[in-house]
């Protein structure tokens, strides 16, 4: 199939006649035109074998202008002369700017700009400095006229290399977006709908507001540069060719058929077009997807794709475009060889074991299932040492149902075979597979937190680390990748193995993976023993251990995962992740308001009333419909109205901690019973105004994991990374810091390639963690993502290992740091330090990340100087802190004590056979002031009160002093019989002085 004028697939249609088998082929794939493209995966989607040549299909494609066939370059051209048809902006229309309205991020500079040039024969956009998130200029206007379906634009920038965005709104949700390079000339730009990208079909008719701007997202080489623009026109003309695309066709366009099309299923080197990896047919009976067979290098390959209720695809992939190429002997004889297997040949599916992973004494199934009509199939499989252990073989009267399996019980004892299945003497799949050690691992053998640090038999251990999917997730769909990767029919233990050890090859000692509900348990304990024997520790999400959500039935599922997997006594697991990054979404905007009436109890807790906390805040939040307290504005969370809303902040940020701590505390207790030697933790998140997750949750956690998106690659946010490393250090009282995300995205929408520039900038992004990281004191670093190519759902690619097995530039850079980072070092000692209050700003360690902490860290750093962060309150005790409550007002009456605070990490009640109620508790202290013990002025007790009249019925004094974060021992005391009336109080005291924390209220009837 060589051009459009004589489609090719019709002919070998007509050439083959019905129901033969002949393959399809697609010569010069990539110049083929849509509509014989389309004929071509129909064909293969129907089950006709097919060899593509040169490849993807579609990426130059030819187009009709009113019959005659133009390159899509050609095409394009003619289409960028049109002139505009109706005038929106300029020309006669002249600019009238009043109904434009201007929205940024809040990380954006304000200042941005847009107005009319001194000329008056042009507009000039400006930004308010380097881009961070977004600015944009919205006007409420129809840009297409009547009948119009293209809109044409000319304009200019002050810059080389710039990128403007054009962004267009129906008014129901739908957004489309448009890329536009421009340089310091004027260019006349034609875009049709195809030059869009969004998630539906763009409607010209609909659309009833557009914008002009820049966004990181959208003009990712503007990122971290101003940005000044020059419009002279804008408006819409009516397509010559009706139906003509000659933007990028939406990668929906036709169904996905892996190497064939879209072109992220594909990269190019060398300037062969090559193939993304695919799982290479390991195991038997597993439901397996795909099957890819490598033939001469990356350029050569044939796939495989079965999927239940369709029909098998088998495509013969040769991703030659030179001609020297396409001519050599011995890619011609690979093809003609290629297709002959796909018409007549016979070729492995699948073979191997059903499981990767055996537990002693059980017995092993072994089988293979292929295409075509075999004369014999050999199975071997050896030990580590190369002695055979199993062989078997089958001839042609054993191989007529398209599977054969048979069964081997190996010594019950931990080994690892390999097993090798050979069709017709040619054709093999093998992998490894093992019968797996139960006993749990020595103490000694897990990793430890001890003094700020991670220990490893006695040793310090730094981290290492990659978010970790293995390379051929890269240019899947989601439903593929995101939670099936270690899924039976999906996971690949040969291709792990090579990322394994190619990370490890760079430096890397640890991975973050997610086990997720799709993970088959025994997939879960080979990745460990592969993990385990390339020395490489994991860091394990949990799928059922959300702290926010926990309950009985999770706590279940929580028991029979880990029974399952045997993780709890796999040391290979140094730690469990929890929960990801809920400081993006808890307590932001669109779903504060759940919270209202957690947030109202709070109040009411702490305050005695919302009448009387409306009162100390000066300011009242309102209520939402049912009636609840409702929280503050956005605004007030960013730092925006201090004057007004600083006290009401430093009550919901309490709110905030309390609310978090009390549910990690309950999910922490649980798994420490079920698995007590890894240690736990969780992502972060972004460091948003809305975040809670350095705060709350930290005290129950034995490490912390920052993110690092929200920092630009600049050295005001280097400065950032570094404040917030040393935050995190103060405030969790020094527990190991890593930096479990940051990275950047090196995909190019309008190329949709990836950009060689971007990943540069990825590489110095990273490198600024690295480097702030440790001046910080940072223990380990854990970079997004492994595979490199596009990930299908966020549109990006932030992968740091190339799909040609190549370390990218992010990469380099970890492997230059590994060294340094794994290279045993005190914590840094400060030298130089910063008071932060985090009641003094509503926008708390968001607002000081930004600005004053920032600041600060720069400076200390800039003077070769440690800084260290001081919180308000850490010097003083129950005995001595000033009696002030949040807001830093007076502690008058019933408020919550700005330096005091307490929660009940254990909390128990029951009836004695006396008839006395007997309580037995465990405080923490998530206050800054220390607790003082004993009897004296401010020494700190549980005290069991009668509500109402304030009567203490019971009390216990603490025996030992606990400082902050610590826990006080187990608290035990009875409330006589006598004196059991009505609501009873539970509650920490400052003996003489004022009760602080957590409240609990005992109904006794």
């Amino acid at each position: 199939m060589r051009t459009p004028f004589i489609p090719a697939v019709f002919a070998l249609l007509l050439a083959s006649g019905a129901g033969a088998v002949e393959p399809l082929v697609v010569e010069d794939a990539a110049t083929v035109d849509f509509e014989t493209a389309r004929q071509a995966i129909a064909e293969i989607d129907a089950g006709r074998p097919a060899v593509v040549v040169g490849g993807p299909l579609l990426c130059d494609r030819r187009v009709d202008w009113n019959g005659e066939w133009l390159p899509l370059s050609a095409a394009r051209a003619r289409m960028d002369a049109l002139p505009a048809g109706h005038v929106l902006l300029g020309g006669d229309r002249g600019f009238d700017l009043k109904g434009f309205e201007h929205h940024m991020g809040w990380l954006t500079a304000k200042g941005g700009s847009l107005a009319p040039d001194p000329d008056g024969r042009s507009i000039a956009i400006r930004t308010g400095g380097p881009l961070k998130q977004w600015d944009l200029h919205y006007q409420r206007a129809r840009p297409y006229a009547e009948g119009d379906d293209l809109l044409v634009l000319e304009a200019r920038s002050e810059a080389d290399g710039a990128q403007l965005q054009l962004e267009l709104n129906d008014g129901k949700g739908g957004r489309w977006f448009a890329t536009i390079p421009l340089g310091r000339d004027w260019r006349h730009v034609v875009l049709s709908a195809g030059d869009f990208v969004g998630k539906a079909e763009l409607k010209p008719r609909e659309i009833v507001r557009y914008s002009f701007g820049v966004s990181e997202q959208y003009t990712p080489r503007m990122s971290g540069r101003a940005g000044a623009f020059h419009i002279r026109l804008f408006g819409s003309t009516r397509n010559p060719v009706p139906g003509l695309a000659t933007g990028a066709l939406a990668f929906s366009a036709l169904p996905a058929v892996e190497g064939v099309w879209p072109e992220y299923k594909t990269y190019v080197k060398d300037g062969r077009v090559c193939y993304l990896d695919r799982p290479t047919g390991e195991g038997f009976g597993r439901n397996n997807v795909w099957r890819m067979k490598r033939l001469a290098n990356a350029a050569e390959a044939i796939l495989l794709e079965r999927r239940p209720g369709r029909p098998e695809r088998a495509v013969a992939l040769f991703g030659y475009r030179r001609a020297e190429e396409l001519a050599d002997p011995d890619v011609k004889a690979r093809m003609a060889r290629a297709k002959a297997t796909l018409a007549s040949g016979a070729l492995l599916f699948e073979a191997g074991t059903r499981e990767f992973s055996y537990l002693p004494g059980e017995t092993v199934t072994l089988g293979a299932s292929w295409r075509g009509t075999p004369k014999s199939l050999e199975f071997a499989v050896t030990d580590r040492a190369g002695a055979v252990q199993v062989r078997r073989v089958f001839g042609p009267d054993l191989l007529r149902d398209g599977r054969v399996s048979f069964t081997w019980t190996p010594p019950a004892r931990p080994a690892v075979y390999r097993v090798k299945a050979v069709l017709d003497g040619d054709d093999a799949v093998e992998h490894d597979f093992a019968v797996v050690r139960t006993e749990p691992d020595a103490a000694e053998d897990f990793v430890a937190v001890r003094d700020g640090d991670f220990l490893l038999h006695g040793r310090p251990w730094y981290p290492v680390c990659i978010n970790f999917w293995p390379n051929y997730s890269a240019g899947t769909e989601k439903a593929d990748y995101w939670d099936r990767w270690m899924a039976d029919g999906w996971y690949s233990p040969n291709l792990v193995k090579k990322d394994v050890a190619n990370f490890v090859k760079c430096g890397g000692n640890a991975l973050s993976i997610q086990a997720s509900r799709a993970a088959g348990p025994r997939n879960l304990r080979d990745v460990l023993r592969i993990c385990r024997e390339a020395g490489v520790r994991v860091n394990l999400f949990l799928h059922c251990a959300n702290p926010l959500a926990f309950n009985a039935e999770m706590r279940d599922e929580l028991a029979a995962f880990l029974r399952e997997t045997g993780v709890a006594g796999d040391a290979t697991v140094f730690a469990f992740d929890t929960i990801w990054e809920p400081g993006n979404y808890v307590f932001n905007g669109k779903r504060r308001g759940a919270l209202d009436p957690a947030w109202q109890r709070w109040t009411e807790e702490q305050y005695g009333s919302v009448a009387h906390a409306v009162q100390c805040w000066g300011v009242d939040p309102g209520r939402d419909a049912k009636g609840f307290l409702k929280s503050p504005p956005d605004a007030a969370f960013t730092g925006a109205q201090d004057a007004a809303w600083r006290k009401a902040m430093a009550a919901y940020r309490r709110f905030m901690d309390n609310y978090t701590a009390r549910r990690w505390n309950v999910l922490k207790r649980t798994l420490r019973g079920l698995a007590p030697r890894q240690l736990q933790s969780f992502r972060q998140g972004n460091t948003l105004p809305h975040d809670f997750a350095l705060n709350g949750p930290v005290r129950h956690l034995d490490f912390v994991m920052p993110e690092g998106y929200q920092f630009g690659n600049t050295d005001d946010g280097e400065a950032s990374i570094g404040w917030v490393t040393r935050y995190v250090d103060a405030y969790s009282r020094g527990k190991p810091v890593v930096w479990s995300e940051f990275g950047r995205n090196a995909w190019d929408g309008p190329s949709r390639a990836t950009d060689p520039d971007r990943l540069a900038d990825c590489a110095a992004y990273s490198e600024r963690f690295y480097r702030a990281g440790l001046f910080g004191g940072a223990n380990g670093f854990s970079p997004w993502w492994f595979p490199g190519g596009y990930r299908f759902d966020e549109r990006s690619d932030f992968g740091i290992m190339g799909p040609d097995d190549v370390p990218r530039a992010p990469l380099q850079v970890l492997a230059r740091y590994a060294p340094e980072i794994l290279k045993p070092r005190a914590k840094p000692v400060p030298s130089v330090w910063m008071d932060f209050d985090r009641d003094a700003s509503g926008g708390g360690y968001y607002d000081a990340a930004l600005h004053a902490g920032r600041d600060a860290f720069a400076a200390a750093r800039a003077r070769g100087r440690v800084l260290g962060v001081r919180l308000a309150g850490t010097a003083f005790t129950s005995a001595d802190c000033p009696a002030v409550a949040l807001g830093d007002v007076p502690l008058e009456g019933r408020m919550p004590a700005k330096y005091l605070d307490a929660d009940f990490d254990v909390f128990e009640t029951r009836r004695g056979e006396d008839g006395s109620l007997r309580l037995r508790a465990q405080l923490g202290n998530p206050g800054p002031a220390a607790w003082t013990a004993g009897d004296g002025a401010g020494a700190v007790r549980l005290v069991v009160r009668v509500e109402g009249t304030g009567r203490i019925v019971a009390e216990q004094a603490l025996t030992r002093a606990v400082p902050r974060f610590g826990e006080s021992e187990m608290l035990a005391c009875a409330v006589p019989a006598a004196e059991i009336r009505g609501r009873l109080c539970v509650r920490a005291e400052a003996k003489e002085r004022f009760p602080f924390g957590e409240l609990r209220i005992v109904e006794v009837k």
